[in-house]
């Protein structure tokens, strides 16, 4: 991740923030919105965050 961002219980800035994903964090994409929200977790879905603030891992 780029920066500290927030992650939603829905796929808009005025959902509920569930919690705070700090900068470094790695998240899994689960499937994403038509305007870039991006629906994350570990294991399996937990939120939506802005994709912008995602950077893709190097393998």
């Amino acid at each position: 991740m780029r920066a500290a961002a927030n992650i939603r219980t829905q796929p808009n800035n005025k959902a509920t923030i569930i919690r705070t994903a700090p900068q470094g964090e790695v998240l899994r994409e689960f499937s994403r919105s038509y305007d870039d929200w991006v629906e994350v977790g570990d294991t399996k879905p937990q939120g939506w965050m802005f994709g912008k603030y995602l950077v893709p891992v190097k393998p």
